[in-house]
């Protein structure tokens, strides 16, 4: 017979890997809500978002058709207890997130950042899990 505290620690142990599906699913849906956002003139910009682990990646590169958060790869395995960044280090990226291109007029990570409840939301029905419900993860 299992012991109720050996099926708490085998339920944490599911519970926390369903959160970081959920949480990498998050990330990456936001990651592709930016691009798409992202105005398209050159393509530097929208081939510009670049994930970062704890810390900001700054780094601006002079591709035009690299549409995809770079970095990805480096999300970790587990991925609850650190802060995770989307940032575009272009310079005219403020701009552009207050308006200035016709293609974006009401920018981007704005409504982005407000949708990320409805994002985890949405990643949860793909794990199937039930992680969240209402509050942060």
């Amino acid at each position: 017979m299992v012991s109720f505290a050996e099926q708490m620690a085998t339920a944490k142990i599911v519970v926390r890997a369903d959160m970081n599906r959920v949480l990498r699913g998050a990330i990456e849906e936001a990651g592709e809500r930016l691009i798409k956002r992202s105005p398209v003139d050159t393509g530097r910009f929208r081939s510009n978002w670049r994930y970062g682990l704890t810390t900001p990646d700054l780094f601006a590169n002079k591709a035009t058709r690299e549409w995809f958060v770079h970095n990805l790869e480096e999300i970790p395995r587990d991925l609850l207890g650190f802060r995770h960044f989307i940032t575009n280090a272009l310079p005219y990226g403020p701009a552009l997130e207050r308006g200035s291109s016709a293609q974006a007029p009401q920018g981007f990570a704005g409504l982005t950042a407000v949708e990320w409840p409805n994002i985890v939301s949405l990643v949860v029905g793909r794990v199937g899990g039930s992680v969240y419900q209402g509050g942060a993860l």
